[in-house]
């Protein structure tokens, strides 16, 4: 089972050409295409990192609350059944990220 639905998509697809005695293409097709993403998106983050966490400085409590808010919304959204299940995975990135907001704003 994948753990996102972009791989998910890309785990039946790939099943349906491995059906056809095309896996070989499956594989390399998600490979070249997973590489030119990754690769995408690490110039991307490059470039636009420092504008990112200029903006990200300027955050005040208004912009936090919104922004958890958008976040809470985003998980409510997505999380099909039970809504418990889907807010109890909020602490985990939370735990990473408190703390090192802590160490980037007051240290």
């Amino acid at each position: 089972m994948s753990a996102t639905l972009v791989s998910a998509a890309t785990a039946i697809d790939g099943y349906e050409l491995t059906k056809k005695g095309r896996a070989g293409k499956a594989l390399g097709t998600a490979c070249i295409a997973s590489f030119f993403g990754g690769l995408l998106s690490c110039i991307s983050l490059y470039f636009f990192a420092p504008m990112l966490a200029q903006l990200a400085m300027k955050f005040g409590s208004p912009e936090y609350f919104w922004l958890a808010l958008f976040g809470l919304t985003i998980i409510a959204g997505v999380t099909t059944g039970s809504m418990v299940k889907g807010l109890s995975l909020v602490p985990r990135p939370a735990a990473k990220i408190i703390p090192l907001a802590y160490t980037l704003i007051w240290a």
